[in-house]
């Protein structure tokens, strides 16, 4: 096959500790395939939370499984935990090396970064690992499940769905989801090789995995954070620093293959700051609602309140085929009988409608009055266009929203409230309110982009709380 491509690498910026860092930086196109390799400021503290526990037995040292080992940084983490235990106990440093590697296994689909990793850690030990094998984690492993102690990982994490252009990987999606319970919607590779690593471990098992934290609310992780909480104990959840250096916000997810326990501990580690949950807090709910330390006080706050989504009509704005139709026909112009103004997201403040006095941006092109022919939207559309409503911006730090009486229409980055059962006004007020706001950050953390942003959709906005207040007006 041809070589990989490459690119310009500045080598005095590079902190190289293995063979495997330096492939990672090489490779033109492995951030566009998912591929983030695991820094040492990652991958020791993963392998340490996950082994510690199991060292007990010098006889008998775990077997630890890395199924995307890339250039072995995290077998290398594992390899010198359990050294380090040995000769704590009075094993020479070089026995200890040879006596931990062979306990180490690892896969990938990338033979140059197997064999990479494979020379690593003989040179780190003197002698060759327990196993390294090039082959399709998710539907070519030749490993058996159950047979590991101990499974580390840090998975790639490119949606399929984004990656399914071509045929074989559309072929190679839909084997996926045949195999893998988790993996249903847009899912990420990352979410069946959780569920992966869990069959891999014997009951007792652990599992450290450096993970996006999508994970820990998105709707296509859904079904795997539900596998999860049948069955393993979630040990520890970790906010990890930005140690990519990308648009990937990490956390390190401690996993033990036992049965949960609703009042079993869960240690959740943010920064500087550390406190314990329930395996419950996790039951029901995103898990990033436990990264926040006043999560208990939150869950009795607002856990038992209905739904926004029990009391109105939430949608989301135009479909991205009707904003292309919009496109084609939009101006600067007025609202009337025949045509809507063009709301955007960046036009919202909180009770406050910016359009008319702000320039907004749509398709590539700026507008200070923006109407669209009603004629131009569909029939539900058009009805949605005048009627009463509120709209929300999709993409904020914090919820905004305002009362809108039409006619207007919402683009794609924004989402409609419409036949609530509530006043709009009050419930506008309430959701742009400093006390909402307090359950947005927590249960959306896991939402987060860069500088804070969050993406809000007509899932999140339906799950919102009502006030006790507004749903006793309601009755």
């Amino acid at each position: 096959p041809p070589p990989p491509e490459v690119r310009d690498v500045d080598r005095e910026a590079l902190a190289l500790r293995t063979p495997g860092d330096l492939h990672a930086q090489l490779l033109k196109d492995n951030h566009q395939r998912g591929v983030y390799y695991t820094p040492a400021a990652l991958a020791e503290p993963t392998a340490r939370l996950t082994l510690e526990p199991l060292l007990t037995d010098i006889e008998r040292l775990p077997r630890v499984l890395d199924p995307a080992m890339g250039g072995g940084s995290l077998l290398l983490a594992a390899g010198e935990v359990m050294a380090g235990w040995l000769v704590t106990q009075g094993m020479a440093e070089m026995d200890a090396r040879q006596q931990a590697v062979q306990r180490l296994f690892g896969l990938d689909h990338d033979a140059f970064a197997v064999r990479l990793a494979g020379l690593m850690l003989r040179r780190w030990a003197g002698l060759a690992p327990g196993s390294l094998i090039t082959a399709d984690t998710l539907l070519g492993s030749p490993l058996l499940p159950g047979r590991f102690d101990a499974v580390v990982g840090n998975p790639p994490y490119a949606s399929v769905f984004t990656r399914a252009r071509a045929e074989d990987w559309k072929r190679y999606k839909h084997r996926i989801k045949k195999r893998y319970r988790s993996a249903v919607g847009s899912f990420d590779l990352s979410v069946p090789f959780v569920e992966y690593s869990l069959a891999m471990l014997r009951a007792g098992g652990r599992c450290g995995l450096v993970l996006s934290n999508k994970l820990l609310g998105a709707a296509y992780a859904e079904q795997l954070r539900a596998i999860v909480e049948q069955e393993a104990t979630v040990s520890m959840l970790i906010e990890a620093d930005n140690a990519f250096r990308v648009d990937i916000y990490p956390h390190i997810w401690i996993l033990e293959k036992t049965p949960p326990a609703p009042d079993e501990p869960v240690r959740v580690i943010t920064g500087s700051s550390a406190h314990t949950h329930t395996q419950a807090d996790l039951h029901g709910h995103l898990w990033s609602g436990a990264l926040s330390p006043d999560w208990a006080r939150l869950r009795t706050r607002f856990g038992g309140l209905p739904r926004l989504r029990d009391v109105a009509v939430v949608t989301a704005g135009m479909t991205v085929d009707e904003s292309y139709r919009a496109d084609a026909v939009t101006q600067d112009g007025e609202p009337g009988p025949n045509h809507a103004r063009l709301i955007t997201a960046g036009l919202i403040r909180r009770g406050e409608m910016l359009w008319g006095r702000k320039m907004c941006r749509f398709h590539r092109r700026d507008y200070r009055r923006p109407v669209v022919p009603l004629e131009a939207l569909s029939p539900r559309r058009r009805a949605q266009a005048h009627r009463p409503k509120i709209i929300v911006a999709g993409l904020a730090k914090r919820i905004r929203a305002v009362v809108d009486d039409g006619p207007s229409v919402g683009t794609s980055g924004t989402v409609v409230i419409t036949d609530s059962a509530v006043p709009l006004v009050d419930l506008c007020a309430w959701l742009n309110s400093d006390e909402l706001d307090t359950w947005v950050q927590a249960v959306y953390r896991a939402l987060s982009l860069a500088n804070g942003y969050k993406r809000f959709g007509k899932r999140e906005i339906g799950d919102l709380p009502l006030a006790a207040h507004l749903t006793a007006q309601d009755t």
